[in-house]
């Protein structure tokens, strides 16, 4: 499950999401892996799921696993149980999220960094070896999620997993952040002698396409090319996702207690970044991956377990 920490969904849509992933995970033994951050909504919802479950059931027939960045976590040290002997030479600073207390399994990784951006890939990975390895369907369920989720969608989508996106549930950035976005963008602009230069330069950046179910590759293409078939409409979705890197980048800033430079946005190591989330945007978009993503709308009869259960089998099919 991918989710965010300012996603909220509604009262009517949190039911509908807490009754159709837990009659799809007790009917099929499933095992649900979020990043286990208390903060966020997706660890929420399941923590909540196993609660219930267990007040009228004590014995779970489905695991709740939470894969969580070790220099994230806060109060850290008190996971290590009196048993073990640990050393830890300096003073580390203290973690940003709460691990919620109601998952069945924890998994703590540590890639050496402290409150950094989880961006779930080693979940993601960790979850498509399980599947790979006990030739079991996976699916994965978006409900919120910033730019980072691009990436994973677009590993599972390339290794021919399904993918459940839940409509509705992101809480739109206010108007005042979106100002503050618009007002930085803007100033980086005018601080370039030509902008219509480095949108030439990102639009030459090539990628490869993998193998995938339908696509015969590796292909490489030109940002160019990959934009194509959105005609005039490549330029809304370059300007949708320079607000929302924007956005990740100045939150990266603020973690690290400093302030986006002017004119950052123009580096070309920026533009480069920023074209790989418009190719894993478009390319996700596109027939055959496009073909196994699954929108739930809770406006319309069927079920999220339904949504759920179809996309399975179609992943597994494949």
């Amino acid at each position: 499950m991918i989710g965010d920490a300012i996603s909220t969904l509604n009262v009517k849509l949190e039911k509908e999401v807490l009754r159709g992933i837990s009659d799809a995970a007790m009917a099929s033994d499933a095992w649900i892996i979020t990043n286990g951050y208390k903060e966020e909504t997706t660890s929420e919802l399941i923590g909540e799921i196993v609660y219930k479950s267990r007040v009228k059931n004590t014995e779970l027939n489905f695991s709740a696993i939470a894969v969580s960045k070790w220099g994230n976590i806060r109060d850290r040290e008190k996971l290590y149980g009196s048993g073990n002997q640990v050393s830890e030479h300096d003073a580390l600073p203290p973690g940003r999220y709460t691990l919620e207390p109601n998952h069945t399994h924890y998994i703590c990784f540590d890639d050496g960094t402290y409150n950094s951006t989880d961006s779930g890939t080693f979940a993601s990975k960790l979850a498509r070896a399980i599947s790979d390895k006990a030739r079991v369907p996976l699916v994965t369920i978006v409900a919120g999620g910033n730019l980072y989720a691009l990436k994973s969608i677009w590993d599972d989508l390339i290794n021919q997993v399904s993918v459940v996106i839940i409509n509705v549930s992101v809480k739109d950035t206010s108007k005042a952040t979106r100002n503050r976005i618009d007002e930085d963008i803007g100033r980086d602009e005018r601080s370039s002698n030509d902008k219509n230069d480095i949108n030439m330069i990102m639009l030459e950046y090539s990628f490869t396409l993998p193998k995938s179910g339908g696509v015969s590759g590796p292909t490489k293409l030109t940002l160019r090319e990959i934009l194509r078939p959105f005609g005039k409409q490549r330029l809304d979705i370059h300007n949708d996702l320079l607000k929302l890197y924007v956005a990740i980048r100045k939150e990266e800033y603020k973690t690290a207690g400093k302030k986006m430079p002017l004119g950052e946005l123009l580096d070309l190591n920026e533009k480069q970044s920023l074209a790989k989330y418009i190719f894993w945007f478009a390319t996700c978009l596109t027939s055959p991956l496009r073909d196994n993503i699954h929108i739930f709308d809770f406006n319309i009869s069927t079920s999220l377990q339904t949504t759920i259960y179809v996309a399975s089998v179609q992943g597994k099919s494949e």
